[in-house]
């Protein structure tokens, strides 16, 4: 028997420059055409605001020890916008071993329910320490980091907008989205990888949805 311990960790991050949420304010209370000298100077001007987080604050795998080479465990997070903006999100999830790992042999990886790769949901990003890596057969590395290709737009309570709000994945309004990911142990793993513990963390990106086209694309791993 393989004692393995997946180690949880959930982690947020949002992206909001404050001058690009201003601007969205202004914009959307028509403020900035009266925005002059002659403002009082007990009048306030309010931001927009980015509310992204999780419905759990933590991760939980459906196997998180004993791991068997080929066997998967699965785990899943809901992401909701309490904010005022909407937003466009992107989940980025990292596994980093304690040992080192091979591409296509001893390895934690994403997979979809049945084993098989997720080249065409997730882009996968390897390293070895800091330095990343090629993911070529046999490449050793400790970890490894999996971006969503595709982003999911959620409306805020002062932005909902059935058209400008609409989720390109879905074709509808959305305030909430729920994400269902598998970790598998490689059935490559070979006994030098007994006792090796991961740590499996979801960062999820966000970025105002209005007047900021395409700019998600433009958020690599670890930027926030």
């Amino acid at each position: 028997m393989i004692d393995r311990k997946v180690k949880r960790s959930i982690m947020i991050r949002a992206l909001a420059v404050m001058l690009v949420i201003l601007a969205a304010g202004l914009v959307s209370t028509g403020a900035i055409a009266y925005w002059t000298d002659s403002i009082n100077t007990t009048s306030t001007v309010e931001t927009l605001d980015i509310g992204i987080e999780y419905e759990d604050d933590q991760l939980s795998l459906s196997k998180a020890s004993a791991f068997l080479p080929g066997e998967i465990s699965e785990f899943s997070f809901k992401v909701m916008n309490v904010g005022s903006i909407s937003a466009d999100i992107k989940p980025v999830i990292t596994v980093i071993s304690d040992a080192p790992m091979s591409v296509g042999g001893s390895e934690y990886k994403l997979c979809d329910e049945d084993g098989n790769d997720v080249g065409d949901e997730y882009e996968a990003a390897y390293f070895n320490g800091e330095e990343e890596v090629e993911a070529q057969q046999g490449t050793e590395y400790d970890k490894v980091i999996y971006t969503r290709k595709t982003y999911n737009t959620l409306y805020g309570s002062v932005h909902k907008d059935e058209t400008l709000d609409k989720d390109n994945e879905s074709g509808s309004l959305i305030n909430e989205k729920q994400f269902t990911c598998h970790l598998m142990l490689s059935e490559a793993s070979d006994n030098s990888f007994m006792n090796v513990t991961a740590e499996v963390s979801v960062d999820t990106y966000a970025i105002q949805h209005r007047y900021s086209e395409g700019a998600i694309n433009e958020m690599a791993p670890g930027q926030a």
